[in-house]
């Protein structure tokens, strides 16, 4: 009887030995310090406006909207080393959000540092996220929306996240966001030029503006604004500029008053009340993002058409009238700045100055002040 006693306590210790060593093994009981866990730096010059539009994301917003991850397990393999990068074998474009405005950020399922020693890890991340985006070999494909509502302040990040290996002290990856866009934006502002003795008040109202080719006269003509590019997200350094390959086709953009400040259906108000100072008169959620490209030799055309409307000393409409024109602009747009087309409207003609800065703020660069011809 005692042998037996003996040999049935030796089984369930060798049962014991079994079930502890499966369950270590378990990725579900993995401290969290082994996940894999993301944290990001605020973009230089985010705004405070809406989401998921033709603004500049802030980290609020981006949030909710979630930044994608790309990321590749390559063993003992140094990234510059490995050959399979069509493959993002360990993360394959997941969303990563935050409940709490940018505090702490999760993603599903959660992935874990592998442990044994030499083993990488190299992410890649863009932003905002969006679901089936055509990613292949870290190469983007973006299209810029026509409705410029539509339109998406893209971002990479930049920062150098290859050849990862798991240490406690630094199981989080960092990404640093950088706009990989142009954006422009306009200001308008009355001018009171050759005004009549019999003229007492001026109201201009904006009516519409069409960026277009250098040719269109009418804003009836084709663009020259690319229509889609491909950015490479696995661009990574301290200072590098958005690398964009692949750029194609043309179109046109207009704004009117769905994309102006206050959406005045009559047009947007240039009176005694803001005559002084330049107004913006895009909306937040109306600034062009553009994929960079050099217009400096061929140029482009903003078409202008504004109502004016002259009232005398006892506020009798004296005339009411539409000026249409156009100017050319030679500009080089560049990545991660902001351009601003400051409109001067008058009763006879216009002027255009264009302001560029960097989208992380800064000093104004020179401006470039053209005449636009108005159609009598």
């Amino acid at each position: 009887m005692r042998k037996n006693v003996i040999h049935i306590t030796f089984l369930l210790l060798m049962l014991s030995v079994v079930v502890s060593s499966c369950s270590k093994g378990d990725k579900g009981d993995m401290p969290q310090d082994d996940a894999v866990d993301f944290s990001m730096k605020e973009a230089d010059g985010w705004g405070n406006v809406v989401q998921s539009k033709a603004v500049s994301i802030d980290k609020t917003q981006l949030s909710g909207m979630g930044f994608g991850v790309l990321a590749y397990y390559t063993k003992d393999v140094n990234w510059n080393s490995y050959t399979d990068k069509s493959n993002p074998n360990f993360i394959n474009n997941s969303r990563v959000t935050s409940s709490d405005g940018g505090t702490t950020w999760k993603y599903s399922p959660v992935k874990y540092w592998p442990h044994k020693q030499g083993e990488k890890l190299s992410f890649f991340a863009y932003a905002p996220y969006m679901a089936g985006v055509d990613i292949n070999t870290l190469s983007l494909t973006h299209r810029v929306d026509n409705d410029v509502k539509k339109q998406v302040d893209l971002m990479w990040s930049h920062s150098v996240t290859t050849d990862r290996t798991y240490a406690p002290s630094s199981s989080r990856v960092m990404f640093d966001f950088r706009h990989a866009l142009s954006r422009v934006g306009v200001t308008v502002k009355a001018l009171t030029d050759g005004l009549s003795p019999m003229v007492e008040d001026v109201n201009i109202r904006v009516k519409k503006i069409v960026f277009t080719s250098s040719g269109d006269k009418t804003g009836d003509g084709a663009g020259v604004f690319f229509s889609q590019g491909i950015l490479d997200i696995g661009n990574q350094g301290a200072d590098p500029q958005a690398a964009w390959s692949a750029t194609s086709g043309t179109q046109k953009f207009t704004l009117d008053y769905k994309n102006f400040v206050g959406g005045d259906s009559e047009g947007f108000l240039l009176n005694d009340s803001n005559t002084d100072d330049a107004v913006q008169l895009n909306a937040a959620d109306s600034y062009l993002m553009l994929i960079p490209q050099d217009l400096q030799s061929t140029g482009f055309n903003i078409y202008v058409e504004y109502e004016v409307e002259l009232y005398d000393r006892n506020d009798h409409t004296y005339l009411t009238y539409t000026n249409r024109g156009y100017c050319t602009v030679n500009v080089n747009f560049q990545a991660g700045k902001a351009y601003s087309m400051n409109l001067s409207l008058g009763i006879k003609k216009f002027t255009l100055s264009v302001g560029v800065t960097a989208w992380k703020g800064g000093e104004e660069g020179d401006e470039i002040v053209i005449d636009g011809l108005v159609d009598d």
